[in-house]
């Protein structure tokens, strides 16, 4: 039961993004990591319907990911951490949004 329960939430866009703990994953289609320690990050048509606030969320949560999957064979210093990678977001084969340039925190979005 709890499965299917989860299925049915992972269909609906309102409690995906209720919940960005759990379903932030399901805005992912692909991450690719650069070699000068930037990502590219393809996301679904569901993230354009997302708020500023909840999109950087979701890219939060990736630069956090690629970071601890980068710690593995290559340390990471923990400013790197604290400041996060530089991401460029793309949805629909067009870029949609990156990190600013002094921030890698703060974004800018294409829409």
């Amino acid at each position: 039961m709890a499965i299917h329960k989860f299925k049915a939430d992972s269909k609906s866009t309102i409690k995906k993004s209720g919940n960005l703990k759990i379903y932030w994953s399901t805005f992912i289609k692909r991450i690719n990591y650069l070699k000068n320690d930037q990502i590219e990050v393809y996301v679904t048509d569901e993230f354009k319907t997302l708020s500023h606030k909840k999109r950087a969320q979701i890219i939060e949560s990736v630069q956090q990911l690629a970071l601890s999957y980068l710690d593995d064979f290559k340390a990471v210093t923990p400013s790197k951490y604290s400041e996060g990678l530089a991401v460029t977001v793309f949805c629909g084969g067009n870029q949609f949004g990156r990190s600013l340039f002094l921030d890698n925190k703060d974004f800018k979005w294409n829409d």
